[in-house]
């Protein structure tokens, strides 16, 4: 599924939830990037095989939007993309391993600390994934890929951590800390392969950093 799809969800969950609002309610915006651990045996298996070497960290972007839902209760969704390549190393040969993942969940925040300057939670997020592994080299030129039908979820996620923002009144710059566990399993192949893999681990943990806007207001339109 493409990003632009993934967005279109967060947009079409607002909306649904301006129709229904009786009056204003504080939306809270995440807009963040950061990095992920992972230790990917198979996946790193096919570029060795390769000589491309082991991809360890891979790049976290994405949007959250959320809304309070009880006094210490916030809910919404957040759409991640996940980024990870390795070039060869000769550079000309144009030889490579790239993984993609996009994913989107639905996640629950609970507030520990809110003061104009403070604000701390933790949070959990279960959702789904769809994931792109594309390799090329002097023997192979394929993928291996979990897309859902009709572009809905290929494999499910889950994570779980804490998050703390530093600012003033609506805008802070937040630093979050997560556990994600994310398998994917059922890959299917195209192009041309030689190293068998059905499934990969994506767990790991990561850390990021978010621009926040906090308590933006929503309205009935």
């Amino acid at each position: 599924m493409k990003k632009a799809a993934f967005i279109s969800i967060l947009a079409i969950f607002l909306d649904i939830r301006l129709a229904l609002a009786a009056e204003t309610f504080p939306v809270t915006a995440r807009l963040y990037g950061g990095t992920r651990s992972m230790q990917v045996t198979d996946l790193n298996n096919t570029l060795s095989a390769q000589g491309l070497g082991k991809l360890s960290t891979v790049l976290r972007t994405g949007v959250e939007a959320t809304y309070p839902v009880a006094r210490f209760l916030d809910f919404g969704f957040r759409y991640t993309h996940l980024w990870g390549k390795r070039d060869d190393s000769n550079i000309s040969t144009g030889y490579y391993g790239e993984l993609t993942q996009d994913s989107v969940g639905a996640i629950l925040r609970v507030p520990l600390l809110k003061t104009k300057i403070v604000r701390a939670d933790i949070f959990s997020e279960y959702g789904g994934t769809n994931t792109t592994f594309k390799i090329k080299s002097a023997t192979v030129d394929g993928k291996y890929e979990k897309i859902g039908p009709s572009g809905w979820f290929g494999n499910s996620m889950s994570s779980y951590g804490a998050s703390v923002s530093v600012g003033y009144d609506k805008y802070f710059i937040a630093a979050e800390a997560g556990i994600e566990s994310n398998v994917v399993n059922g890959l299917k192949t195209s192009g041309t392969t030689t190293t068998p893999m059905t499934s990969m681990d994506l767990s790991g943990s990561y850390i990021s950093f978010a621009l926040v806007f906090d308590g933006v207001k929503a309205e009935k339109r």
